[in-house]
């Protein structure tokens, strides 16, 4: 009697352990993303050849390799599972170079700062895919430097659905628009 209730418990746990590793729990993958522009430039211009590159620098706050997502005010969360291959600093400096092909010894000095970098859930009903550069434009003479831009370019694309591959997407619509928006700007002040 004491073996077959030992016996009995033994098949229990036994069954109960097997039935818990082998439950139906989902395996949440991790996705990886990049972002993108279209590979020509949008805008060409000479005078975007007069400028060098600085590389790109991003605001502590955004700086992860993670999404963000804001869900109100002052509050946001990191998704764990969903993240860039590559920092977006890199992809960015990456893109960039694309539009500027400048002379690393030319004398206007072009720096871009990732400001903000996120999911915006704050409207449930309208999420938007944040992102804002800040652009800055030196120039060299004379051992001086001078500003000659600094200024911010802001896109909030609405999501086309509720999932990371829409929010990837608007990040790249928001990124061709800044930097469609930014170059005719650069290309005024490099041309004074």
């Amino acid at each position: 009697m004491k073996f077959s209730k030992r016996l009995f418990f033994s098949s229990l746990v036994l069954t109960l352990t097997l039935t818990g590793c082998m439950s139906v729990n989902k395996y949440v993958e991790k996705k990886q993303y990049l972002l993108t522009t279209p590979t020509t430039p949008v805008i060409t211009n000479p005078a975007t050849q007069k400028i060098a590159l600085n590389p790109t620098t991003i605001n502590p706050i955004f700086a992860q390799s993670n999404f963000l997502y804001r869900t109100n005010t002052n509050q946001y969360l990191t998704d764990y599972y969903h993240s860039f291959l590559t920092s977006p600093t890199r992809q960015l400096d990456s893109i960039l170079a694309t539009y500027f092909r400048g002379n690393i010894y030319a004398h206007n000095k072009l720096s871009v700062q990732i400001t903000k970098l996120y999911a915006d859930y704050s409207n449930r009903q309208h999420p938007l895919a944040v992102i804002s550069l800040n652009f800055m434009l030196t120039s060299q003479k004379n051992d001086k430097e001078r500003i000659l831009l600094n200024q911010n370019f802001d896109a909030a694309i609405p999501l086309t659905a509720k999932n990371n591959d829409s929010l990837v997407n608007a990040w790249d619509k928001g990124l061709e628009s800044i930097i469609s928006s930014a170059i005719p700007r650069l290309n005024q002040v490099v041309k004074k």
